[in-house]
Formats: C-alpha cells, structure tokens, sequence
C-alpha cells in the first residue's frame, strides 16, 4: 500500500495563504477534492494541492491516487514457513514462609 502525504484544512490556507473558510469551499463546492476521515475532518492530498494551486484540474490526480489505494494488494501464493506459537514462561510465585505483617495480631489493652 502506497502512502500519501495529506494536508489538513488548516495547512492547506497556511501553504495557499487563504482562510481556512475558503478552504472549506472550495472542497463543499467540488473544486478542491479531498477526502472526509472523521465527521468534521477533511484531508488533501499533496499532489492533488500542487496541480490545484497550480491552476490545473485536481480531479484526475484525486481519482488515480483513490485508485491506486484502493487497489488489492499482492499475495504471495508461496507458503510460508510454519509458525511456531510462543508460550511465555510465567516464573511460579516464590514462597518465602514468613508470616505477612497483616497477621501478626496485637496485644489487646
């Protein structure tokens, strides 16, 4: 899998020297594509922010890189070596034979 770096709405007015409203529009209207990862959170692909700031249509990058993330990813059909489970050794409790400090009882007066 492919990673991309994104840009938030905040970073995205800071490198376009914006508001972070405008950048909000432009996404809400369709002319900056961007992708929604929380309820009140927009991402923007680097790529997808140069060919926008440069003027350009930002639409085909957006698809290719959505594309290729979404791609499946490649299996290797060879099999692999056998897992051997590993049990962690638990040391068993030391008895030291002593009477705990709570037990001793006190002189009643």
């Amino acid at each position: 899998m492919e990673l991309f770096l994104t840009y938030s709405t905040d970073e995205v007015a800071e490198v376009a020297q914006v508001t972070r409203r405008t950048v909000y529009n432009w996404i809400e209207t369709g002319r900056l594509p961007a992708h929604k990862v929380g309820p009140k959170r927009w991402v923007v692909y680097q790529d997808v922010l140069q060919v926008y700031l440069a003027g350009g249509d930002a639409h085909p990058v957006f698809a290719a890189i959505q594309s290729r993330q979404n791609a499946p990813l490649r299996v290797d059909l060879q099999p692999a070596a056998p897992v051997v489970p590993v049990v962690p050794v638990i040391p068993a409790p030391v008895s030291t034979n002593k009477p705990h400090s709570s037990s001793k009882k006190k002189p009643r007066r």
